[in-house]
C-alpha cells in the first residue's frame, strides 16, 4: 500500500489523482472510497482509498480541515486517473489540504 498522488483543482473544486500505475489500470468505479474522518475537536479529515479484492492499493488522507466544510458530489474514472468532485465552502482553498 502507498499514497495515491493527488493533483488539486482547486478551482472546480476537484482532486485528480493519478491511476496509471499497471495494478490500478483494472480498477472499477466500485473500487475507489472518499470517506470524511471526524477529529473530534471540530475538524476533519477525508481519505481516498484504491482498494482491489478488499485490499488497499493506494491511500490519500487530507489534512485536518474545518468539520463541515467539504461534501462529497461525486467520483468519476477514466483510464489515468479518479476525479473527486467536491463541493467545499467559499473559504476553502483545497491545496491546503490535500496538495501532496
Amino acid at each position: 500500500m502507498s499514497e495515491a498522488n493527488c493533483v488539486v483543482d482547486d478551482g472546480n473544486s476537484r482532486l485528480v489523482y493519478d491511476r496509471a500505475a499497471q495494478e490500478l489500470e483494472s480498477l472499477k468505479k466500485k473500487d475507489f472510497s472518499f470517506t470524511f474522518n471526524s477529529g473530534g475537536d471540530g475538524t476533519e479529515t477525508a481519505t481516498l482509498q484504491m482498494c482491489k479484492d478488499g485490499q488497499v492499493l493506494r491511500y490519500h488522507t487530507s489534512k485536518p480541515y474545518p468539520e463541515g466544510s467539504l461534501k462529497l458530489k461525486d467520483i468519476d474514472t477514466n483510464d489515468v486517473s479518479c476525479i473527486v468532485k467536491l463541493k467545499k465552502k467559499k473559504a476553502i482553498n483545497l491545496n491546503e489540504y490535500f496538495a501532496s
